[in-house]
C-alpha cells in the first residue's frame, strides 16, 4: 500500500516531532511498508487566496493515490503551525476539495504548551468536512520527547501499528452526511487519545466509547467448544468402561486379571504445552504451497509459558530449533495464551495481529504466507 506523509513544522521548532516520526516511520518500515514524505516548508506555499496554487498541484496529486494520509505537524498556542495551516486553506478550493474523501487520516502533533488536543480537535473538523476519516490521532507534549522513555516509544509504535491496521483493512469510520460538514458542537473524527503528562482527555470525549475487534474477541468463550467436546469424550469412554468392565474381568487361560482403575476413570490426556505445539509445526508444514519459500521465522513468546524458538524454512524442508536466530526473516511476539490459541486453529495469525492481539517485526509478508503452509486447522 502507499503512504504519503506531510510534514509541517519550522527547521529546529518542531518539539520533537521529527523524532516521534522517526519512531513511527521504522514502524512501518518493519511491517513492510515505506512512507512518501514530504515537507511542506521548503515548498514555500503561498497564502490562500481562493485560487488554487500550483505548488499545491504536485502535493494533491500525490495524496490522490495513496491509500492513507499522515498529517505531522508542530502546535503553538493550540493551533496547527502556520505551515500546515497554509496548506489546509488551500484544500478548500473546489480542485482540491476531493482529495481527503474516503481517505483514513493519521494526525500526528507535538507541542511545548500543551495544546495539542485543541490542535487535533481543529485539523480532524477540517478533514471530516473534506470527507475523511480522522482513523488515528496522537498528539504527544514536547517534554515527553526530550524524555524519551522504552514505555513511550512502545506507545508510539503501537498507534502507527493501528493506524496501519485502518488502512489494511480499508477501515470507514460514520460521519454525518457521507463527509459532510460535521456540527459544530461534534467532533465525528475517530481519534484515539492523546499521551500527555497531564493525561489530557480523549478528543472524542463526548462520544459513547467504541468497542474494538480486540475487546469483542477477548468477551468471546473461545474454549466453550473445545470443552464440550471434551466432555462429551469423557463420558463416551467412561460408558464404554463401564459397558465392557465384567467381560475384562472375566477369567481366561493364561490371563493376569488386572485392579481396575479407582473409579473406572479414563486416563487423562496428555495436555501439550506451547512449546511443544510450536515444536510440532514442522509435522504440519506444507512444502507443495511453500515453493521456493527460504525464511527464518522467530518467535518471542511470554507470559506464563516464555520461550524463544525459529523455524527454518529452505528447500522444501521445515526445520524448528530453540533459541534466538541470527537474522530472522520475520519475528512473531505475543503472549503464551494468545499463541496457544493460534496453534489450537482457534483463529489465524493474521487475525491475531489485525486484533492488536500480536505483534510482528520484519517482513509482514511472511504472516500471512505462515497461515497458508502451515495448516493447522
Amino acid at each position: 500500500m502507499k503512504l504519503t506523509a506531510l510534514y509541517g513544522a519550522a527547521p529546529g521548532f518542531d518539539h520533537g516531532l521529527s523524532r516521534v516520526n522517526d519512531i513511527i516511520f521504522e514502524t512501518f518500515r518493519e511491517l513492510g511498508e515505506t512512507v512518501a514524505e514530504i515537507n511542506l516548508g521548503p515548498l514555500g506555499l503561498p497564502f490562500f487566496d481562493g485560487r488554487p496554487a500550483a505548488e499545491a498541484e504536485k502535493i494533491i496529486g500525490d495524496l490522490a493515490v495513496s491509500d492513507g494520509v499522515i498529517l505531522s505537524f508542530a502546535t503553538c498556542l493550540s493551533a496547527p503551525c502556520s505551515i500546515m495551516q497554509t496548506f489546509l486553506e488551500h484544500l478548500s478550493a473546489d480542485k482540491f476539495s476531493s482529495c481527503f474523501k474516503n481517505k483514513n487520516i493519521f494526525l500526528i502533533t507535538s507541542s511545548p504548551d500543551y495544546g495539542e488536543a485543541a490542535s487535533l480537535s481543529y485539523v480532524s473538523r477540517v478533514i471530516a468536512s473534506l470527507g475523511g476519516y480522522c482513523a488515528v490521532s496522537l498528539g504527544v507534549n514536547n517534554t515527553l520527547v526530550e524524555s524519551m522513555d522504552d514505555a513511550l516509544k512502545n506507545s508510539i509504535e503501537k498507534y502507527a501499528e493501528d493506524y496501519y491496521r485502518v488502512v489494511r483493512q480499508n477501515r470507514r469510520f460514520v460521519v454525518p452526511g457521507d463527509g459532510a460538514p460535521p456540527r459544530a458542537e461534534k467532533n465525528n473524527s475517530a481519534s484515539i487519545k492523546n499521551i500527555t503528562r497531564d493525561d489530557a482527555s480523549a478528543l472524542n470525549g463526548e462520544r459513547r466509547p467504541k468497542v474494538t475487534a480486540a475487546e469483542l474477541i477477548k468477551n468471546i468463550d473461545m474454549d466453550s467448544f473445545t470443552q464440550k467436546q471434551e466432555q462429551d469424550i469423557d463420558e463416551i469412554t467412561q460408558y464404554f468402561a463401564n459397558k465392557y468392565k465384567d467381560d475384562s474381568q472375566k477369567e481366561k487361560p493364561g490371563q493376569v486379571i488386572r485392579e481396575p482403575l479407582a473409579g473406572n476413570a479414563a486416563p487423562a490426556p496428555r495436555l501439550k504445552t506451547c512449546r511443544q505445539l510450536t515444536q510440532n509445526l514442522i509435522h504440519y508444514y506444507q512444502p507443495q504451497l511453500a515453493g521456493d519459500l527460504n525464511a527464518v521465522i522467530q518467535f518471542a513468546i511470554a507470559g506464563e509459558e516464555n520461550f524463544d524458538g525459529y523455524l527454518a524454512v529452505s528447500n522444501g524442508e521445515c526445520e524448528y530449533k530453540d533459541g534466538v536466530a541470527g537474522s530472522p526473516d520475520i519475528s512473531i511476539l505475543c503472549d503464551s495464551s494468545v499463541w496457544l490459541d493460534v496453534l489450537k486453529g482457534r483463529f489465524t495469525a493474521q487475525k491475531a495481529f489485525m486484533t492488536g492481539r500480536l505483534k510482528v517485526r520484519g517482513n509482514f509478508v511472511l504472516l500471512t504466507k505462515f497461515d497458508q503452509i502451515f495448516k493447522i486447522t
